[in-house]
């Protein structure tokens, strides 16, 4: 079917493409649906598209819509705004619970999404609260991210605490004292993480390889580092470049460590040689 599914004046699918991912991603899920090829959509030209109110703000063209006939059971349980960075809703007689994270492609997604489940939540709160997934209780998890969107990933770590590592002592080539700048904060103290962000310098890191973040004290705490690889515009008195850094880690690490002091804190990273280097503790 050669059937174009997105607007002309708006930059999002319409809702007979998002009925058909929905489809995909209840079955997916295992949960009961209506299939899109069983329902009856009616056309109307009421849509007012971003694109075109971007280049007329002033103009009154709309475009096409569709809309499911006879509608749906879900209640909104909060604001309804598609705007609204969190919305709640709930369908009576349908079972088991979702959070989606989602962006403004999951606007058409989040009426079918609702109808399927007894309670919802969507969220395109950023950076993305990842640690909710872990922290509340929901049946599913849903992660909707537009292509085009994918590129922000890169825009700051996940509030998620990062996977430990073990790394090898033999694998470190050394401690080198490149310059290392460390921040500590607490932006969400409901999730029981806090965040590490920072820069380091250093005149060859590869961006392909891991970077780890080293905690010590009487013992060794190595956690991966997101893959939020951001060189900075900034370089040292040397010439060497900056490179950021960010991570969530559980919050014991921003308190005494076990021997009294506190925690020491170094990068770890892989050069474009493959060895692993160590900067200087912080």
């Amino acid at each position: 079917d050669d059937t174009v599914m997105y607007h002309k004046l708006d930059s999002r699918w319409d809702n007979r493409a998002a009925r058909l991912a929905s489809d995909a991603l209840m079955t997916e899920l295992n949960k009961y649906h209506e299939m899109a090829t069983g329902m009856v959509f009616k056309r109307k030209q009421d849509l007012v598209g971003n694109l075109y109110k971007m280049i007329y703000p002033a103009g009154d063209k709309l475009d096409i819509e569709y809309s499911y006939d006879p509608g749906f059971n879900f209640e909104y349980t909060s604001d309804e705004d598609s705007s609204s960075s969190e919305i709640t809703t709930e369908c009576a007689g349908k079972m088991d619970s979702v959070i989606v994270f989602r962006d403004e492609f999951g606007d058409q997604l989040m009426p079918f999404i609702a109808d399927s489940y007894h309670n919802a939540l969507f969220t395109r709160a950023v950076p993305l609260p990842a640690y909710r997934a872990f922290t509340e209780s929901y049946s599913d998890v849903v992660y909707e991210l537009a292509e085009r969107n994918i590129p922000e990933l890169a825009d700051a770590a996940p509030v998620l605490q990062t996977a430990e590592a073990e790394l090898d002592p033999e694998d470190i080539g050394g401690t080198e004292k490149f310059l290392l700048e460390v921040e500590r904060d607490d932006p969400y103290p409901e999730s029981g993480l806090v965040r590490f962000y920072g820069t380091y310098a250093s005149e060859y890191p590869d961006a392909e390889e891991e970077t780890y973040i080293r905690f010590t004290d009487t013992d060794i705490n190595d956690s991966h580092v997101f893959p939020v690889y951001r060189m900075t515009t900034e370089v040292t008195a040397d010439g060497e470049s900056l490179y950021g850094f960010e991570v969530y880690v559980d919050s014991r690490f921003s308190g005494q460590a076990p021997s009294g002091g506190d925690w020491k804190i170094s990068i770890i990273f892989t050069t474009n040689n493959g060895a692993k280097i160590e900067t200087a503790v912080k």
